[in-house]
């Protein structure tokens, strides 16, 4: 009888993770409390009731560096799923299309997910753990659990584990990402910019993007400095302020735009990595993995939740 394993998370390292596990015999099931899969490589999508748009409002870029992750790249590319991309400061980049989930999307292709679901603890009985929900809901019972969410959450939600109780005291860079679509014409002459001395860091031009709508689709990602200050600054207050600094760098207005929306992510990057492939409590039956293992990237979040499937692969678990 095939293995139970309950993966909590449906970012790059999750859906990484379910996909190879599920090819090699597990029983996976994937559990996510978003409405899909995606994570910080995640869109937004927008209806005006004429038109559907979409716009990447975290991870931008797929970055590879390692043979092991451009063996999946190059996997991707061949289905139609990344084009190559030719960005600031890199040499192999790539970009998912038509937007940044559709990476997530093909590796969750017939992998039984539970979107909409936020679990909230684990109890562990005989030799199974069981999953619950916020309200005491059991979500089933697993031979193994593993947690891909940021360290503080997967500290919370295997409290009174010893061996993830550090992971409460990684601290992660917050930042903003505010959201503009605008039926205006511009030319910015770049596809994305670099900001210094700004609340901003990063101005990009989503709609210049590959297999893009090409209604102008603008994303501005605030400093970390800046944004761990502000943390609890009014949504509204920051997005005009990072609209005037858009003017300031580039001339550009917009007072009626078709779409304008400001997201916090709470976890965005790790300050350090802890400079490990994953965490395994056997004991317990409990695992983690995730980019702030490795890095900060979704390379980062590709290679840690792929050596715990290695090792779990080649264990039979």
């Amino acid at each position: 009888m095939s293995k139970k394993i309950a993966i909590i998370g449906a970012g790059v390292s999750g859906v990484n993770l379910a996909s190879r596990l599920s090819s090699n015999g597990f029983e996976v099931t994937v559990f996510e409390k978003a409405r899909g899969p995606g994570g910080r490589a995640s869109s937004r999508r927008f209806s005006d009731g004429d038109k559907t748009y979409t716009i990447d409002h975290g991870a931008q870029y797929i970055d590879v560096e390692t043979k092991e992750f451009q063996t999946l790249i190059n996997e991707l590319e061949q289905a139609g799923i990344v084009d190559k991309f030719t960005k600031l400061g890199t040499q192999n980049t790539y970009v998912p299309v038509p937007a940044m989930n559709a990476f997530t999307k093909y590796l969750m292709s017939n992998i039984n997910s539970k979107y909409e679901v936020q679990v909230h603890h684990v109890i562990k009985k005989d030799d199974l753990n069981f999953l619950y929900d916020d309200k005491g809901n059991r979500l089933g019972g697993f031979d193994l659990v593993i947690s891909t969410a940021p360290p503080k959450q997967t500290a919370e939600l295997f409290r009174g584990y010893e061996k993830f109780e550090f992971l409460s005291k990684v601290e992660m860079k917050v930042h903003f990402a505010v959201m503009l679509i605008s039926s205006k014409n511009f030319d910015f002459g770049f596809s994305e910019m670099n900001v210094q001395d700004s609340m901003l860091n990063w101005i990009g031009i989503n709609s210049q993007k590959p297999k893009r709508d090409k209604t102008l689709g603008i994303i501005l990602h605030t400093n970390f400095k800046w944004s761990l200050e502000n943390a609890e600054m009014d949504r509204v207050e920051i997005t005009n302020l990072a609209l005037k600094e858009l003017e300031i760098q580039t001339g550009f207005k917009d007072e009626n735009p078709i779409y304008l929306a400001c997201h916090r992510w709470l976890y965005g990057r790790t300050l350090e990595p802890l400079n490990t492939d994953f965490i395994f409590d056997k004991e317990n039956s409990l695992a983690c993995c995730g980019d702030y293992m490795l890095g900060d990237n979704i390379e980062a979040a590709f290679l840690s939740s792929s050596r715990l499937a290695d090792q779990l692969i080649k264990n039979s678990y």
